[in-house]
């Protein structure tokens, strides 16, 4: 009877450790890889009024946070549409006389419309005032020095500059809106000369002092100062939850979450001001709350996020999942607020980039 016991026992023990070694090891904070990875909480389409007038390849979508009014560049139709925060379209203007499509667009703090669009000689820059009358035409590659440009994207600062990709150059380049050049300055400096040619880029984004560029290439977003200092990376390349695969584009909310769109994972992932991964919301499908190949990417100040896709040309309203916020809350307490985390902040969640900042620590003590 004693050896029985024993042997219930010991099988007991062994099964326990089987059910251990089954679960997940990824745990973090009492939740599961599975449990950070969850559908998107689905609220509305943006559409437009009349049975006929519909969204043809819609790109990029922005959002005037002082007005709290979107804008949705229509591709296939040539215009640019402006919505209010209900999805009710205020206005819309054509860009056809200047330069077709809207490739791109970003809008200024005084209210002016920066349209990217391509005519005979290449991609260049209109303005419109918020009434969406034509102001004038910026050729930035002319502006900056250095070899012929390929404008890839747009993004305006608090100042009213423009900050235009130049693919082909592998650089940023700075005007001011009435076309004057300010400054360059060079991207992905670190990446090796025979793997340059192979780099494609989503859009870039400035929020406050921090230009986003995510490096879809290379399953990263890299964080730039906006006078061309390196500041940290988000997210590192791979196929798992938290990872990115080819991200296109990346948006921060009010309270300094990250969110990055991965078009071939199908979701947004979600990160500290830190660069932590907190979460991430979506899936491929085609069904409410759910992505195809999704492209473009915004965030309103009612943490109600845009996300847009050229499939079925959709354009969903989400919610931030609740977990993700609360998660950032926890990260967040006694740090440094939203954009002010320092380099080497960031090089310790980021390896590489800490020899970059070690280097630039080095040679400022040589100063």
């Amino acid at each position: 009877m004693v050896k029985l016991y024993h042997l219930i026992k010991q099988t007991g023990r062994l099964l326990f450790a089987v059910i251990l070694l089954a679960l997940p090891v990824t745990a973090v904070h009492g939740q599961t890889e599975a449990d950070l990875s969850v559908p998107a909480e689905y609220i509305r389409d943006l559409t437009l009024p009349g049975s006929n007038n519909h969204f043809l390849r819609p790109a990029r979508i922005t959002v005037d946070r002082s007005h709290q009014e979107i804008y949705v560049a229509d591709v296939g139709n040539g215009r640019v549409l402006i919505f209010d925060d209900r999805g009710t379209l205020r206005f819309q203007f054509s860009t056809i006389a200047q330069c077709g499509s809207p490739i791109d667009l970003a809008v200024g703090p005084q209210g002016q419309i920066f349209v990217l669009g391509t005519v005979s000689d290449g991609r260049q820059v209109f303005v419109y005032d918020y009434d969406g009358l034509f102001l004038r035409e910026i050729n930035v590659g002319d502006s900056a020095a250095g070899a012929g440009s390929d404008i890839a994207g747009i993004a305006v600062d608090d100042a009213n500059l423009v900050y235009a990709l130049d693919q082909a150059g592998l650089r940023v380049i700075c005007v001011r809106d009435d076309g004057t050049f300010v400054h360059q300055f060079p991207i992905l400096a670190d990446v090796d000369s025979t793997q340059r040619a192979e780099l494609v880029f989503g859009s870039p984004t400035i929020v406050g002092d921090q230009l986003f560029l995510p490096v879809s290439s290379r399953g990263t977003v890299y964080r730039y100062s906006l006078q061309g200092d390196i500041s940290g990376t988000i997210g590192h390349g791979g196929t798992g939850i938290g990872e990115l695969n080819f991200p296109v584009a990346a948006a921060v909310a009010d309270n300094g979450l990250i969110m990055v769109l991965d078009k071939h994972r199908f979701n947004v992932e979600c990160f500290s001001p830190a660069g932590k991964f907190l979460g991430e919301f979506g899936g491929k499908g085609i069904s409410p709350g759910w992505f195809f190949h999704p492209t473009w990417l915004t965030v309103d100040g009612q943490d109600q996020v845009y996300v847009g896709q050229i499939f079925k040309n959709k354009i969903q309203l989400c919610r931030i999942p609740a977990f993700i916020q609360r998660r950032l809350a926890e990260e967040t307490v006694g740090q440094t607020p939203s954009g002010t985390n320092s380099p080497t902040d960031i090089a310790a969640d980021h390896p590489a980039i800490s020899q970059t900042v070690k280097a630039d620590k080095v040679n400022k003590s040589q100063e």
